[in-house]
């Protein structure tokens, strides 16, 4: 709807009733000098995509969702990526039951240092690709409730999330993943790394896994199952 409106610097949509909306997939994509956008009274009960709907909103520093009601959601892809500016990001009352696409969700969100996901249920999603990449200033993420049975793709899922210290994986189910290249490339801060619970039978690609995990002293994965793996290219490069 105001995708690409790349002269814009106001833009007030705080009276909208959206209460019949169905699809706000890219509504706001790419606005890039709004800084200030008021959604806290939109009604999104009917909304099944939310893909790309801030994505390269670089300006912007808050957003309230609180509201959001994102029951019959089922693609969030690219939701918030590349909002850059951003420093916290509240999602707690988000109900993501019915979502299937979650990639690059929050990619390249370089000044996020604290999201709050732990209500998150991802019993459906298939991708999480890219979903943290590049989140520099990310301090550390509990993603013990994700159930992740379904998910195929973990390509780049933590990829340059340099200031990493901590990281909450032990409870992921990685039985259907196939692509896990790049996933933990660049945790440059990560001194544990706890992965010894994965399922890797269906695995294909490797490359990079762990590339420049730079102050990762110990790593277990005498349980990797490697036998469907094609790709380790620099698996372990500058570890």
């Amino acid at each position: 709807m105001f995708s690409f409106c790349e002269s814009v610097g106001e833009l007030d949509v705080s009276r909208w009733n959206t209460g019949n909306c169905e699809n706000m997939k890219g509504m706001f994509y790419d606005i890039f000098l709004v800084d200030s956008l008021d959604v806290s009274r939109f009604d999104t009960s009917k909304v099944k995509d939310m893909s790309n709907m801030f994505l390269y909103n670089v300006a912007l520093t808050s957003l309230n969702l609180r509201s959001f009601d994102t029951s019959k959601v089922t693609n969030m892809a690219h939701m918030f990526h590349k909002c850059s500016r951003l420093i916290t990001l509240d999602l707690s009352n988000f109900n993501t039951e019915n979502v299937e696409d979650m990639q690059s969700m929050f990619a390249e969100c370089e000044s996020l240092q604290d999201i709050a996901i732990s209500s998150f249920k991802t019993t459906k999603v298939k991708d999480m690709s890219r979903m943290f990449q590049s989140c520099h200033n990310l301090l550390e993420l509990d993603l013990s409730g994700f159930d992740t049975s379904y998910v195929e793709d973990m390509y780049s899922m933590f990829f340059e999330c340099s200031s990493l210290s901590r990281l909450v994986i032990t409870s992921f189910n990685t039985r259907n993943v196939k692509d896990m290249s790049r996933m933990f490339s660049d945790c440059s801060n990560l001194k544990q790394l706890d992965v010894s619970s994965f399922n890797t039978a269906q695995v294909e690609d490797m490359s990079f896994m762990f590339q420049k995990c730079t102050y990762l002293r110990s790593l277990d994965i005498r349980n990797f199952d490697t036998s469907k793996v094609e790709d380790m290219a620099n698996m372990f490069t500058r570890c």
